[in-house]
């Protein structure tokens, strides 16, 4: 399983976090993005080739003040999501003429003009979302789950990280195992995964880890999702920072307790043992056509790259004698390669992809099965 930072380090982050983060609802009118010139670039003969702009910022206007914020990459593309601006066209603006990109924003913002919240943490916008959009925090999750996390005995939180994204928490419960064949020990565990700029809801669910070869696999079954949506915001000409809403914090309290007890059945055995059953079962289903176009259907459906489309071919070929050439074997290496590659969110993505594998109802495992 992809390592990332040490729990404590990740609990200090979320705190940290928490000071300093600040969401904001306003009329788009009040935002624009600024570019600035930079000293015109020239050739290798000393001519101007033309000029040159740094990385566009967000002017958000606060009352009478205005704040200027950084951009992450996943925010420029909700703002394309949201004005209905083609991603392509937008990130090849981005990067070659920041200064049409906003001006084309800039119109968009101003002509039709919506309420938005906006995340920001460090002087970053983070998010641009719907007004309705309601936060569900990384620091409120941990704080209402580890506890009860903790109840269970000899817990082993195996990963986690906080990335630009996506806030991860992957644990497993050593007392509970059980075989997939005669010495192949499989151990329960839970994945818990949250956004709070959109990037996914939150999510609960099972985590298979793999002693063997230390993979884990995550799946919907017996999982929990949920949807950062609430009730729109009040109606205000100025942008105005978002506060604690105790009348928000008294809905989410019975959700917590829905959460809480989402993680206490998955420390149940007899749900470990059903999921565990479905992954045995799978190792029966082989593939019947090429091993090799079998893969390609695979990296297809999951959006891998044909780099990573060979690595799983490779990682198949390699284990086909512990995994069979098999549904479990496609699976498994899935999770065996997302140990090998940087980025955190597409390992963890790999996890979950191994787990979508064996949840695959017959027909759709049949495409992937008969490929030729």
């Amino acid at each position: 399983m992809k390592q990332g930072m040490v729990l404590a380090d990740m609990v200090a982050e979320l705190d940290r976090q928490q000071e300093v983060k600040r969401d904001f609802v306003t009329d788009t009118r009040n935002m624009s993005l600024q570019t600035t010139v930079v000293e015109p670039a020239t050739n290798e003969s000393g001519n101007e080739s033309g000029r040159k702009f740094n990385a566009p910022t967000l002017a958000l206007k606060v009352g009478d003040e205005i704040e200027t914020l950084k951009i992450t990459d996943h925010c420029h593309g909700q703002f394309a999501e949201k004005l209905k601006i083609p991603v392509k066209h937008y990130r090849r603006l981005l990067a070659d003429h920041p200064d049409l990109l906003s001006y084309e924003l800039n119109t968009l913002l101003s002509r039709e003009p919506k309420k938005n919240m906006l995340r920001t943490l460090d002087g970053t916008a983070r998010a641009f979302m719907s007004d309705r959009y309601r936060p569900l925090d990384n620091y409120d999750l941990v704080r209402s789950v580890y506890p009860v996390l903790s109840e269970v005995p000899d817990l082993k939180i195996l990963s986690c990280n906080v990335t630009e994204t996506k806030m991860y928490l992957k644990a497993v419960f050593p007392r509970i195992e059980g075989e997939l064949e005669v010495g192949d020990i499989v151990q329960s565990g839970i994945t818990i995964t949250n956004s709070e700029v959109g990037a996914s809801a939150l999510s609960i669910r099972p985590l298979l880890y793999r002693l063997w070869c230390t993979n884990g696999c995550s799946t919907d079954i017996g999982g929990q999702r949920r949807t950062h949506l609430g009730k729109r915001a009040a109606d205000s000409d100025h942008a105005y920072e978002i506060f604690t809403d105790e009348t928000l914090n008294q809905d989410d309290k019975a959700f917590w307790m829905k959460v809480n007890d989402t993680v206490r059945a998955l420390t149940d055995r007899d749900g470990f043992l059903k999921i565990l059953g479905r992954m045995q079962e799978s190792k029966l289903n082989l593939i019947e056509g090429d091993a090799e176009a079998a893969i390609e259907v695979t990296r297809k459906k999951f959006g891998y790259s044909e780099e990573l489309g060979k690595s799983l071919l490779q990682q198949l070929l390699i284990d086909s004698n512990k995994n069979g050439l098999s549904q479990f074997g496609i699976s498994n290496a899935i999770t065996r390669v997302s140990q090998n590659v940087e980025d955190y969110d597409l390992a963890s993505k790999m996890e979950r992809d191994g787990g979508k594998i064996i949840e695959l109802p017959t027909n759709q495992w049949r495409e992937i099965a008969l490929a030729a």
